[in-house]
């Protein structure tokens, strides 16, 4: 089977897990950012940007939708590449993108529910180093399974958005490492204030 050779079924599954993803991510940033709502659940109430996924989704509101709306999307995906437990079925191909997928599954759990960023700064701490090596691997995860695995090349339109969307939450963290130093000076130049 190749990448991106799916069942009906399994495609249907997956859409409905990018769809859950999405919901995911579109409902952590209100959580987080948006007055009214931020602080939830033992959320910060005074939000940082720029600031990476990680550091939104370590508490609160973001952190409880991610923990429910993430293992959700990520049971679909299992059930899609191990076809509903119907093993019989299953190639060597089959056997090695669910043997991909649930490594990536266990990396991300590491990242995500085991490890939340802690701080105090929203930058690579060492009270965060598994964290970040594991989200690192994480993040490569990603790359390898939209292009080996689901069959969606860096080159498409989605691919590409993945690239970008990844490039900028770098970007996000980077400009949060040594004390906010570079977010510090973003924010004098815009007249922002310190965040």
């Amino acid at each position: 089977m190749a990448p991106g050779d799916f069942t009906a079924h399994q495609a249907q599954l997956l859409f409905q897990a990018q769809a859950i993803f999405i919901f995911q991510q579109l409902i952590i940033f209100p959580f987080y950012f948006a007055p009214g709502l931020r602080g939830r659940l033992g959320g910060d109430v005074r939000p940082k940007f720029p600031c990476s996924i990680s550091w939104m989704i370590r508490k609160g509101a973001p952190r409880l939708c991610t923990l429910i709306f993430w293992n959700a999307g990520w049971l679909l995906m299992m059930r899609a590449f191990f076809k509903d437990a119907h093993a019989a079925s299953m190639s060597a191909s089959d056997w090695a993108r669910a043997a991909f997928m649930l490594q990536m599954y266990a990396t991300g759990c590491v990242t995500c529910v085991l490890t939340p960023m802690r701080g105090p700064d929203v930058a690579l701490g060492s009270t965060d180093a598994l964290h970040c090596y594991a989200a690192t691997a994480y993040v490569v995860d990603h790359f390898i399974a939209n292009q080996w695995v689901l069959g969606v090349p860096v080159s498409s339109g989605y691919g590409g958005g993945f690239v970008v969307a990844t490039l900028c939450c770098g970007v996000c963290q980077y400009s949060r490492a040594k004390d906010d130093l570079i977010a510090r000076k973003l924010h004098a130049r815009a007249r922002l204030g310190r965040s």
